[in-house]
């Protein structure tokens, strides 16, 4: 009798042997499914539509250029001031980032740009608006560099002063 019992704990031991492999099997080609779905950081339908996510679409996010810009020029021999404050616009974070992260290099360029305005042309509508555009080319150069693309749509004057 000691004889059957010992195959009969053989037995139940290998019977559990091939439930043991099924189960390996199940959950690896679980894991496998989920990852190539995208579930786990795959490139599934997912990831797909991530990238191609129209950016117009996304809010607008505005970055103060933080202080306000002062230039001072000379015109007909008499020293005067233009005070600007500038934010930026746009859709995406990557962009936002990288405007914070490359702030100095953004402001250098605009104290550039706004030291050599000519004042009497900024005294219309059609010269604050060409500096305006003026402004977005350079800073859009800025983030080119750094990004690959220009990332900003818009630079606004929220305050612009003349004196």
């Amino acid at each position: 009798m000691a004889a059957t019992e010992e195959t009969g704990e053989e037995e139940k031991k290998k019977s559990k042997l091939p439930l043991i492999i099924g189960l390996v099997v199940v959950l690896a080609g679980g894991g496998a499914g989920a990852y190539f779905s995208g579930m786990l950081g795959g490139d599934g339908e997912e990831s797909a539509e991530k990238e191609t996510v129209d950016v117009s679409t996304l809010p607008a996010q505005y970055i103060p250029f933080k202080p306000d810009f002062v230039s001072n020029h000379t015109v007909n021999g008499k020293s005067r001031f233009m005070k600007v404050v500038v934010s930026g616009m746009t859709r995406d974070d990557e962009t936002r980032v990288a405007m914070n992260n490359h702030m100095p290099a953004l402001r250098n360029a605009l104290v550039m740009l706004f030291g050599a305005a000519d004042f009497d042309a900024l005294r219309t509508a059609e010269g604050k608006d060409a500096l305006r555009q003026a402004a977005l080319e350079v800073c859009q150069e800025v983030i080119q560099k750094e990004l690959g693309k220009p990332g900003i749509e818009q630079i606004l004057f929220t305050d612009f002063v003349l004196q």
